[in-house]
Order: structure tokens, then sequence, then C-alpha cells
């Protein structure tokens, strides 16, 4: 398998460089994730790096939110609650 990068616009990937693939050639694209969080292994565990982490949640701004978002907010976490007892109502055989 040989990799290449392109640039992906208007809905069409562009490659960098020339390839002397067979014409009609799967390909795989992937795009970036944005990573959000940490994982197990990042969590900091020496009393220096958790004063660190708590520094940096202590920095952070709060979150402002309209009432409409606020409307939102609650109505999507009601909708995810009747979905999650549905699903489980579900898994146990119950209607």
């Amino acid at each position: 398998m040989s990799v290449v990068t392109g640039t992906y616009r208007k809905g069409k990937v562009s490659l960098d460089a020339p390839v002397d693939w067979q014409e009609g050639t799967r390909v795989e694209v992937s795009a970036p994730v944005e990573k959000i969080g940490m994982t197990e292994a990042e969590w900091p565990t020496t009393p220096e790096g958790i004063a660190e982490l708590l520094a940096r949640i202590d920095a952070l701004e709060p979150l402002e939110m309209t009432r409409e978002e606020q409307a939102e907010w609650h109505a999507a976490l009601e909708e995810s609650d009747r979905v999650s007892k549905e699903a489980v109502r579900k898994q146990m055989g119950l209607k």
C-alpha cells in the first residue's frame, strides 16, 4: 500500500503528486479528527501534573447560554434520556 497526500476542494481530492495506479483502483481517504479530551495514559499522576491540570480547569471561562440555547439543551437531554430508556426496555424485552 502506498500513502499519498492531497487536498480536498469542492468535493474532490487532488493528489499532491502523480501516482501509477491502475484506473479504477479503490482508495481509502481519511481526514484528521479533532481530538477532544485525554486518554487514560495522558492523565497526570504527579502532584505537579495534577496541580497544572487543576489550574487549567480553573482558568476556563464559564459557559454562557441564551434562554433559547438552554431550552434546546434541555430538550436534547430529555430526548437522549427517552431514547436511552427505550433502548434499555427493548434490551430487557419490555414494552
